[in-house]
């Protein structure tokens, strides 16, 4: 982790690998508007501070002990010449001078680093040694971080045993073909996949006090690479229904589930029925991945 500092501005670069179960994801966690404001930052300050030292005094200010006292000479050239401490403005304006300049070959070195890690963003390292190579050999070659699109594909073809539907079950289907239990799962399923969200309908997850459920929906989260549980409870006018739901949301707490971190939760009642806004609106606040198209 790499960390740059003023007195009121911190930035931080923070390059992470991450697990990503088929492949390596390299996450450099850092918005290209925050190196652009970074870097005009610094560029400002280095403008005040050549514009200082174009006013300043000429000659170097040197300091010398003499007897546990620090004494002040302008040297220039070869001659030195003492300057009494009375002389505050002289001294002061000699060692912002130093300062300055000093100042500005630091700005200089962040400047340069932040406009090369600018430059980088453009594209991943993997991605440029591809590029590198002739196009005849693109397709023998396994990169050690899989692309998004890639990393989705792979995610979306896991295989598993659905829950299965009962004989009277409706016939219900979303944009993708999938056969659903409400109308409402469907509606949140169409807005996924506009928003280029990959999701998994009921996907079986092993709870250690539930046993083996069926959440409605499982996200992937690209921009983080995880898995994210989504619950819709339709039928909260029902008594016997909300006693269930409350017993499957403590159960996903006592595993690790937690709504604000990896689990959405949305519901209905028959006066207020779930609408696309709210979806939209759950799915953009939880996922980083969101609005992305990745599908």
């Amino acid at each position: 982790m790499v960390k740059f500092y003023t007195e009121d501005f911190s930035l931080t670069v923070s390059i992470a690998l991450i697990d990503g179960g088929n492949g390596i994801k390299g996450d450099a966690m850092i918005l290209d508007t925050d190196l652009i404001a970074r870097i005009k930052f610094l560029e400002s300050l280095k403008k005040d501070a050549e514009l200082r030292s174009k006013g300043a005094p000429s000659g170097k200010l040197k300091v010398y002990d003499h007897h546990g006292k620090p004494q002040y000479w302008l040297r220039e050239s070869s001659k030195g010449k003492y300057i009494p401490k009375s002389d505050v403005t002289l001294i002061a304006a000699l060692a912002q001078k130093e300062y300055d300049e000093k100042l500005s070959q630091q700005l200089d070195t962040e400047i340069d680093v932040l406009k090369t890690l600018k430059e980088l963003q453009v594209a991943e390292p993997w991605e440029r040694a591809l590029a590198s190579l002739h196009t005849g050999k693109h397709e023998f070659v396994r990169m050690p971080v899989l692309s998004d699109e890639e990393y989705a594909a792979e995610w979306l073809g896991q295989s598993f045993e659905p829950k299965g539907f009962k004989g009277d079950s409706p016939f219900l289907f979303s944009e993708r073909g999938e056969r659903m239990r409400s109308k409402s799962e469907i509606m949140i399923a169409d807005v996924l996949s506009s928003m280029g969200i990959p999701y998994l309908y009921e996907r079986p997850l092993r709870l250690s006090n539930l046993g083996t459920i069926y959440p409605d929906f499982t996200l992937l989260d690209l921009g983080e690479r995880r898995e994210i549980i989504w619950e819709h409870f339709g039928l909260l006018d029902n008594d016997d229904y909300r006693g269930k739901m409350m017993s499957k949301l403590r159960g996903y707490n006592a595993n690790g589930y937690f709504e604000g971190k990896n689990l959405i939760i949305t519901y209905e009642t028959m006066a207020y029925p779930l609408d696309m806004k709210t979806i939209r609106q759950k799915a953009g606040a939880y996922l980083h991945s969101a609005t992305k198209p990745v599908l």
